[in-house]
């Protein structure tokens, strides 16, 4: 025997065929918004290891170590000791992985079904 919240489920169907007819496009949104999230998220990886060398190289041993721990403080280091075009590379690629990330989530949820009632 079934439960009935069980049959409930399985007898209402799970979206609105109305909403269906949009489903391609979300997931299309869905999967560019990971895919810039993942290249974001890459050239983000590269640029900090990027700095790390530049701040263990020029001396500046305690940055180098709170970099490690505090990512954000890579650009900062950037900007103040005259790397501005590595500093504006990490912000752009801060960037782009927070727009792939909200472009994804919002593609995400907006391709789930609706749930019954």
């Amino acid at each position: 025997m079934i439960p009935s919240r069980v049959q409930y489920f399985i007898s209402v169907p799970a979206w609105n065929p109305e909403r269906l007819k949009n489903y391609p496009s979300f997931t299309m949104l869905a999967t560019i918004g990971t895919i810039l999230a993942i290249a974001g998220f890459i050239a983000l990886l590269v640029f900090w290891i990027m700095t790390l060398v530049k701040q263990f190289k020029s001396g500046d041993t305690l940055w180098g170590v709170l970099s490690i721990f505090f990512g954000i403080l890579a650009p900062i280091w950037c900007f103040m000791n005259g790397h501005k075009s590595l500093g504006m590379k990490f912000i752009i690629a801060l960037i782009v992985y927070i727009v792939g990330f909200a472009l994804g989530g919002a593609g995400a949820v907006m391709s789930m079904p609706e749930m019954a009632p």
